[in-house]
């Protein structure tokens, strides 16, 4: 069965166990395709990011509208959400490491003009 028809049927309450197994791992397999798509990851990243998309998808089915997208256009929404969110992570990081780098080769003394 499809990956939309098994997330509706996860969304209304009708899957099975064995439904719900098969949504998962078509979930984890479209979000894997997604991240890849990606440019600027290690291949860790991407999966870390497509496994924390799938969560995230399956999680807030609720909030999936089939009459809107299919259920793997919900998922590109979500891994793009989660790619941007971690991008965003990494930025304040590599500015927190510069800054302290800065801070550091001053000696470590806070400037009180």
């Amino acid at each position: 069965m499809d990956a939309t028809r098994l997330a509706i049927l996860k969304r209304t309450g009708l899957a099975t166990k064995p439904e719900t197994e098969e949504l998962a791992a078509q979930t984890i397999a479209i979000c894997r395709s997604a991240a890849r798509r990606h440019r600027g990851l290690t291949p860790e990243d991407r999966d870390d990011i497509a496994m924390k998309a799938a969560e995230r998808a399956m999680e807030s089915i609720k909030e999936w509208q089939p009459v809107r997208a299919a259920w793997t256009t919900w998922c590109h929404h979500v891994v793009r959400s989660v790619a941007s969110a971690w991008a965003r992570r990494e930025r304040r990081m590599r500015e927190a490491c510069g800054a302290y780098a800065e801070w550091n080769a001053a000696g470590g003394e806070i400037d009180d003009e």
